[in-house]
C-alpha cells in the first residue's frame, strides 16, 4: 500500500451507535451536515420542457433528463432520488453530484454540504444502505424527514476529509480520463452517421460504399410503412409479467440507449397495463424525447 493511501486507513476503531467506526469519527444525522432546497422545485411535464429547449441541464430522480431554458440553482448539489428511482437493489441511494446552473424536477431532493466535504459526502452515501429509511412500494418513497435521518460517518478532523476527498477526486479523474478515451469512437461514430445516412431533404447519402454508388437513390417511407407497434397491454401485477423488468423513460440512459436501474414490476409497485417487448424491439417513448 503506497503512502498517499495508507494514510486513509486508521489503525484503531472504536464502537459507536452503529458499529466500528475509525476513532476520532462519529455519526451524524444528515439533517446536520446539509442545507436542503426541496421549496425550489418545479417539475416541468415532457410537452413543456419541448417548447422551453435551451442551455440547462433539467435533472430527474436519478438521471439528466433534458435541457431547458432556465435555471433554478446555481452552485453544487448532490440530489438524491425522492420517489420512484430511490435505490438501486442492493439499497443504496441514486445520487448525482452535479454543479452549475441547473433545474431540477420535484422527484428529486436537493442538497448542498455545510458541515462535510460535498465529495466525501457523495461517496459516504453512495455505500449506505438506506433500505430502512424508504416508505411505500407503488412508488417507493424516500420522504424529506426520513432523508434528513440519514446517519452518515464523518472525519471530526477537516484535513483527513479533504484527503479523503482530494484521493476519490484523483481515481474520478482516471475514471473520465477513461470515459473520454470511450466518447471518441462514440462522436466518430456519430460523424460517419451523418455521412452514410442521407441528410434532411435529400435522396442520398453524401458517403457510399464504391459498390453502391450508382446504385440510385433511397426509397422514403414512413415509420408506419416499416414497423409495427405493440398493441395489447399485460397485466403487471399477475405472473409471470409482475417478475418481468419494468422500464420506464427514466431507465434509458440518455445518448448511449442503456437500460439502467432496473428493477422488475413487483419490486416497482406498477400496476397499471404494459406492453411487453423481447430483445429484438425498439423502445420510443411516448412522453419524454
Amino acid at each position: 500500500m503506497d503512502e498517499a493511501t495508507a494514510v486513509l486507513f486508521p489503525d484503531s476503531f472504536e464502537e459507536s451507535a452503529l458499529g466500528l467506526v475509525p476513532r476520532g469519527w462519529r455519526y451524524v444525522s444528515l439533517r446536520d451536515v446539509v442545507s436542503i432546497f426541496d421549496s425550489k422545485r418545479v417539475p416541468l411535464a415532457g410537452q413543456d420542457r419541448a417548447k422551453r429547449q435551451g442551455p440547462y441541464p433539467y435533472y430527474g430522480a436519478a438521471a439528466l433528463m433534458d435541457s431547458v431554458d432556465d435555471y433554478l440553482f446555481d452552485g453544487i448539489y448532490l440530489l438524491t432520488g425522492e420517489d420512484g428511482s430511490v435505490a438501486d437493489e442492493n439499497g443504496f441511494p441514486i445520487t448525482q453530484y452535479v454543479w452549475g446552473k441547473i433545474w431540477v424536477n420535484n422527484h428529486a431532493h436537493v442538497l448542498r454540504s455545510v458541515g462535510i466535504n460535498d465529495v466525501v459526502l457523495e461517496n459516504f452515501l453512495t455505500m449506505i444502505d438506506i433500505s430502512s429509511y424508504i416508505t411505500g412500494a407503488a412508488p417507493p418513497k424516500l420522504t424529506l424527514d426520513n432523508l434528513k435521518g440519514i446517519k452518515v460517518p464523518t472525519p471530526s478532523e477537516p484535513l483527513e476529509q479533504q484527503k479523503i476527498a482530494d484521493c476519490l477526486s484523483s481515481l474520478d479523474e482516471l475514471i473520465a480520463a477513461q470515459a473520454r478515451k470511450v466518447d471518441a469512437p462514440k462522436t466518430q461514430k456519430k460523424g460517419l452517421m451523418q455521412q452514410l445516412f442521407p441528410r434532411e431533404g435529400e435522396t442520398q447519402p453524401r458517403l457510399r460504399f464504391p459498390e453502391f454508388r450508382d446504385a440510385g437513390e433511397w426509397a422514403q417511407k414512413t415509420l408506419g410503412e416499416v414497423v409495427e407497434v405493440a398493441s395489447g397491454q399485460v397485466d403487471p401485477t399477475q405472473p409471470p409479467y409482475c417478475d418481468f423488468p419494468q422500464i420506464g423513460s427514466e431507465n434509458i440512459e440518455s445518448d448511449s440507449g442503456k437500460i439502467v436501474d432496473v428493477k422488475s414490476a413487483r419490486e416497482k409497485g406498477v400496476i397499471s397495463g404494459n406492453y411487453a417487448f423481447d430483445e429484438n424491439d425498439v423502445l420510443y417513448s411516448k412522453i419524454r424525447p
